[in-house]
């Protein structure tokens, strides 16, 4: 009995019908007619092609499926049409039992791809040639993209598709071509067939590459050699650039080559900064422009010594100068750095023969007392120059003189002034000062000292001085100190007043006697005399003595014509030139009687005071 394949699905159906967007859906229903269960039928679909009777073009859903799920589906632009068969699960199948349904895409097209770029990978030793695209993904990318597609031309007008590529791959390689001028573009498309505008186009001619490198014709050979520096030169049969690698090491080389990019058949490198008197080892390269590098087999050379200065010595050192002395060897001039500190900061340049010889090189300006760095850096024919040792001198100190200042003396009896000063070197102290230049004093100590110290005394009050300071050490060299100005202060303290002494006497005798105090003192300053008395133990001191103003530390002052018999209180007053006075304390004087011995003048004078055996 013959068996039937299943009748067309139905019901077939799609969701939208039209989209702006590759996506679409379908549904359907099971056949009218088929065998088996309706769960083990499969689906054949396919797009824009009809269903092979035997089925070898299906896209199947699996069994009891009856849709397609949301998805792009579209393969060109406009109209579509999905195919629709089923196969039952006994595994029947006849292509030609269909249903069909169509469905409209119009999709937004990408943008246009950028940076295209070609490289010829061509093999010239073989004549295959051949050249490899590149590009970017455009900046647009519309519904998506799918895919590219290559175009190429010769005349840069008609272009035939030569290729494509996925949407992840952005190169093409095309191959089988002649050495002429190619012209390409690229254009990006989506999974609906919508396609960009062209790229912008670029263009080549195949030429080949070399896979071997250039081959070495002379060298290389070492020229120019000096202490620091030495050329290289070498020559091959075709433009390629130049390197060499060198080191202190057979094989060893540094990690760092010196090149010249220059493609060229004629090579030289300047090798610099190379340390003198050392050998060196060194291979050339070359390098043509496809990337095939040649090496030589490796040489050797050695760098001229550097130049050197010894016997190096100082004489004629004094306070503002010395003479440097060395000897050069292998240098074209040398420069002489001096100065303060390791930064120098003088320096004196002489050209030197390159012979080994001597020489000297006078300094001046220097400070005396001064600590001085120098070097002798010797310089070769290249003008490289060279570090070398570094010695010091110190030159004789100048005596000179610091930290100068005024300090006043407190409880003087007159303005008085302490001046110190400080010297570098033992010196002797002077001083000379005076309210003009006209009237000037001195001050000296002949001591040899650091630090100096002079006591000024007498200074007139409330008067402008000027001053200066004078050191000269042992062997005579004087420092004199900048002209300085100071001001005396106003005399607001009163003299003082010491070894007060009371004499008291007596004029006449018996009744007619009159009594007399004599009061002497000292002051330790100029001043007045004057007494202030009054008569008892506790009386006022109600009377005094005319001042005398006559100005002197040594005082007498008589007071006379007392009654006798009586004790009295006394006194001494002293004032000086500025009106500051002072007063002594008081005193008691007992003056008696002619006749009278000392008892009975105490008696008496008790009496009175005291109203002693009165009823």
């Amino acid at each position: 009995m013959a068996i039937s394949a299943a009748n067309a699905p139905t019901n077939l159906a799609v969701n939208p019908s039209s989209n702006t967007i590759n996506e679409f859906s379908f549904t359907w229903q099971t056949p009218s007619f088929y065998l088996g269960n309706p769960g083990g039928i499969n689906y054949c679909w396919t797009v824009n092609e009809a269903i092979d009777v035997d089925g070898a073009n299906c896209n199947w859903t699996g069994a009891g499926i009856t849709q397609l799920a949301n998805g792009p589906y579209a393969t060109q632009q406009g109209v579509n049409t999905l195919y629709l068969a089923a196969k039952d699960d006994s595994g029947n199948f006849d292509g030609t039992q269909f249903t069909s349904v169509n469905f409209t895409a119009s999709t937004a097209a990408p943008g246009v791809p950028q940076n295209l770029d070609i490289s010829d990978v061509s093999t010239r030793a073989t004549s295959t040639w051949k050249l490899a695209m590149s590009w970017s993904v455009p900046t647009q990318v519309g519904a998506g993209i799918a895919g590219y597609r290559v175009y190429r031309s010769t005349d840069n007008s008609t272009f035939t598709q030569v290729g494509s590529t996925s949407a992840d791959n952005l190169s093409f390689i095309d191959s089988g071509l002649s050495q002429t001028d190619y012209y390409y573009n690229v254009k990006a498309c989506d999974n609906a067939g919508s396609c960009s505008i062209a790229s912008t186009v670029a263009s080549k001619r195949p030429t080949g590459r070399f896979t071997e490198p250039a081959n070495l014709v002379t060298g290389p050979v070492v020229s120019n050699l000096s202490t620091r520096k030495a050329t290289v030169s070498w020559t091959t049969d075709r433009d390629s650039d130049s390197k060499v690698a060198f080191g202190t090491a057979s094989g060893q080389y540094q990690a760092e080559e010196v090149a010249n990019s220059t493609q060229t058949p004629d090579h030289t490198i300047n090798l610099t900064n190379l340390q003198p008197g050392t050998q060196y080892f060194y291979v050339a390269k070359w390098t043509d422009q496809d990337g095939n590098t040649g090496t030589s087999a490796e040489k050797s050379f050695t760098t001229a010594p550097a130049p050197t200065v010894s016997e190096v010595n100082v004489t004629g050192l004094g306070v503002s100068n010395a003479t440097i002395n060395f000897t050069t060897k292998n240098a074209a001039k040398v420069k002489l750095y001096y100065g303060l500190s390791d930064g120098f900061g003088g320096v004196k340049t002489i050209n030197t023969s390159t012979e080994e010889s001597q020489y000297s090189l006078p300094i001046d300006g220097l400070s005396d007392g001064t600590k001085y760095f120098y070097k002798i850096n010797p310089i070769d024919s290249d003008g490289n120059e060279y570090d070398a040792n570094m010695y010091s001198l110190t030159t004789p100190a100048r005596p000179r003189i610091s930290n100068l200042r005024f300090q006043s003396v407190d409880g003087e009896p007159s303005s008085t002034l302490k001046v110190t000063w400080n010297t570098n070197v033992p010196a002797t102290s002077r001083i000379s000062y005076g309210p003009s230049p006209q009237d000037q004093e001195e001050a000296i100590d002949s001591k040899l000292v650091a630090e100096h110290e002079l006591i000024i005394r007498g200074l007139a009050d409330d008067t402008d001085y000027t001053l200066t300071a004078e050191s000269r050490d042992a062997a005579g060299n004087v420092a004199v100190s900048d002209l300085q100005k100071f001001h005396t202060a106003l005399d607001t303290r009163p003299p003082k007043i010491s070894d007060v002494t009371i004499e008291t006497g007596l004029r006449g005798s018996g009744a007619e006697s009159r009594g007399q105090i004599i009061i002497s003192w000292r002051t330790d300053e100029p001043s007045t005399s004057q007494v202030a008395f009054g008569q008892g133990q506790t009386g006022e001191l109600g009377s005094k003595t005319p001042e005398d103003g006559r100005l002197t530390t040594e005082h007498v002052v008589i007071v006379s014509d007392l009654p006798t018999s009586s004790i009295y209180r006394v006194q001494a007053l002293s004032r000086d030139k500025a009106d500051n006075q002072s007063n002594a304390d008081a005193q008691s004087a007992i003056i008696g009687r002619g006749a009278d011995n000392i008892f009975s003048i105490i008696f008496n004078a008790l009496q009175k005071i005291f109203g002693l055996g009165q009823n």
